[in-house]
């Protein structure tokens, strides 16, 4: 723990990078900025999920920590076993369909990625039923989070417009992908 102490060595987490704003607003501004990003989006967003669950209801971490093609032959070689079943439904996949009251699910990821691609980071507010459950996701811009979690303060400092308040870790999903020279910041995007 001491270790933590030294990578978040105050109470606050990581303020988004100097920047931000203007690399995901060059996408409304940028003809080739957008086309090349937006040609990578839209074939994300075409992914068509699926979810599968073991007949016998245990868990199998072996297929989980497979490499993503060994993974698909295990599952196809339980399937023809009979000892997976594709999930007609699910809340998972219908969140992911129908994002928000606002956003599709192929617009959630579209812009998901466009924000992995220019920033190397995308966060979703979780909207849930009453039982808890996310049934949608709403996309957040980098720049809007202030700050992020730490073992100390396990809340996102989140400002947009005139609003500014914190939103518990558990809320909100933090998709990056990291600066290796630090890690545990902010990511790191190709823009």
């Amino acid at each position: 723990y001491s270790l933590l102490s030294g990578l978040y060595p105050t109470a606050q987490g990581a303020p988004s990078l100097r920047g931000t704003k203007e690399l995901l607003e060059a996408y409304s501004t940028m003809p080739w900025l957008r086309a090349v990003t937006q040609k990578i989006a839209h074939s994300v967003a075409a992914t068509q999920w699926t979810a599968w669950a073991p007949t016998n209801r245990k868990r199998n971490r072996i297929i989980q920590r497979a490499a993503l093609p060994d993974r698909h032959k295990m599952v196809k070689q339980g399937a023809e076993l009979g000892e997976w079943q594709q999930l007609e439904s699910h809340p998972l996949l219908d969140a992911l369909a129908n994002a928000n009251d606002f956003l599709v699910g192929p617009a959630l990821l579209r812009t998901t990625q466009v924000h992995m691609d220019l920033v190397g980071e995308a966060f979703w507010i979780k909207e849930r039923n009453g039982l808890g459950v996310p049934v949608g996701f709403w996309p957040i811009p980098a720049n809007w989070i202030r700050t992020t979690p730490t073992p100390s303060h396990r809340f996102y400092g989140v400002s947009f417009r005139g609003w500014r308040g914190d939103i518990p870790d558990t809320e909100i999903t933090w998709i990056v992908d990291p600066d290796p020279a630090n890690p545990y910041g902010r990511g790191t995007g190709i823009a």
